[in-house]
């Protein structure tokens, strides 16, 4: 629906890049966007075209709850640094309580401070080498910084030590799409996609708010058929 050469604004949390095809990435002082440089092509969507439509409308209106919620957060900013203290006093009186670590690194990255949240993250992982949430956030660090090396990396990482963490097989999967891999791309969905087969479709995906495992799968089905269609 953008209008040709218009621009697309992403926040820090987006991780639809196969989306990202149709766009060239613009370097401005403090932010990247894309400028949509093509028009789809129908005849290639072919058949397929009436189920992406259905379930993009749906993934329209998810980006839309997550855009909202995003904005009522920077709108809050004070009960954001609020949060924060309450969390650093929580963990002076319990510091091995890894939860909370977790919390402020989290916090960091959804303030776009990479360099403290990644701090965080080792503050976790210097403690519990075991620790899966603090590897996937570093994950998320790296792909903000663009070094994807790393980002795959660290999410391989994920995968082994939790064969069964969702998130880690559909940020790779979308990394992979990044990096214009639709093999290995296809793989870590189809992963995904088993997992999400065997939960609770309402069942809510840590790191993405109030997203279900139901709804996660139709974004990973749509994003999926996508990339077979125009690959």
């Amino acid at each position: 629906m953008l209008t040709n050469n218009g621009y697309l604004f992403v926040s820090n949390s987006d991780l639809i890049f196969s989306l990202f095809k149709m766009f060239q990435i613009k370097h401005f002082q403090e932010a990247i966007v894309f400028q949509k440089s093509k028009i789809i092509d129908d005849s290639i969507i072919g058949k397929d075209n009436d189920l992406i439509q259905h379930k993009g409308e749906n993934l329209d209106k998810l980006t839309k709850e997550e855009t909202f919620k995003e904005d009522l957060l920077s709108l809050k900013g004070n009960k954001v640094d609020e949060t924060l203290e309450i969390i650093y006093r929580k963990i002076e009186e319990n510091p091995d309580f890894m939860e909370d670590y977790i919390k402020i690194a989290k916090i960091f990255v959804d303030k776009g401070d990479l360099e403290k949240a990644s701090e965080w993250c080792m503050k976790v992982i210097k403690k519990d080498k075991l620790n899966v949430e603090a590897y996937f956030i570093l994950s998320m660090v790296f792909e903000e910084q663009q070094n994807y090396d790393k980002a795959v990396e660290t999410l391989k990482k994920v995968i082994y030590l939790d064969n069964n963490y969702v998130l880690g097989y559909y940020s790779l999967g979308n990394l992979y799409q990044r990096l214009d891999d639709i093999k290995q791309s296809e793989k870590y969905y189809r992963n995904a996609i088993r997992i999400l087969e065997l939960m609770d479709e309402n069942e809510i995906i840590p790191f993405l708010d109030d997203l279900t495992a139901g709804r996660l799968l139709e974004m990973i089905e749509l994003i999926s058929n996508k990339s077979l269609v125009q690959g």
